[in-house]
């Protein structure tokens, strides 16, 4: 991720979706990229505002990281878009100012997300990562990662919570990604670690930009 906001310092953008406490955004930040370059996205403000109450153990967290209220489920939130070309550089948009995700459209440099997908159904989250991908910018090096609740099949059961889970495969999470961008414009990988204190597994992921 670095490498690449090395590479393109002024249109560089990073997108924490579903971001919960925002943990990952302030490690990006710490990392050096500008807080006003990072955009963490969530359902919830009051969770972003608890979470720079439990990271300020880390530093005082940045007052001009931009946050977004948002259903990522709305398409007036998130619509559908083309997959379009690369566009002319220009200035980045003012994250602080948006309302949708729309103005992101082939603008996003690197899109994290955690713990998301599996708590959506199988048809959200293929709907999701439909419409997660047209914001990827078509460089060499722009990437979605994340990581999710997987397995070694591809099942829908319930956690230790009780709660409905819809997980993955590797094989089937790169059938529905690949999917989601036009064909032979990515690259997936993605790996199963199995977690002896939990019959779930975590499926760390990544897909780059050919």
């Amino acid at each position: 991720m670095l490498a690449e906001f090395r590479a393109n310092k002024h249109n560089f953008i990073f997108a924490n979706i579903g971001c919960c406490l925002s943990h990952v955004s302030y490690r990006a930040i710490q990392g050096g990229i500008p807080a006003r370059q990072t955009l963490s996205v969530d359902k919830h403000k009051k969770i972003w505002d608890f979470g720079k109450l439990t990271l300020s153990y880390a530093g005082p967290p940045p007052q001009d990281a931009p946050f977004v209220v948002g259903d990522l489920l709305d398409v007036k939130f998130l619509p559908r878009l083309s997959h379009a070309k690369p566009k002319p550089t220009k200035p980045i948009p003012d994250l602080r100012a948006l309302k949708t995700l729309a103005p992101l459209h082939s603008r996003v440099s690197v899109v994290f997300a955690e713990r998301l997908f599996d708590l959506l159904s199988f048809e959200e989250q293929e709907d999701l990562a439909a419409r997660l991908a047209p914001l990827l910018v078509r460089r060499k090096g722009a990437m979605v990662f994340g990581r999710q609740r997987g397995g070694t099949a591809f099942e829908a059961t319930q956690d230790e919570d009780g709660l409905d889970v819809f997980l993955h495969s590797p094989e089937s999470w790169r059938v529905m990604w690949a999917a989601a961008f036009p064909k032979g414009t990515i690259n997936v990988e993605t790996e199963v670690i199995p977690r002896a204190s939990n019959p779930e597994s975590s499926n760390l992921w990544c897909l780059t930009s050919d």
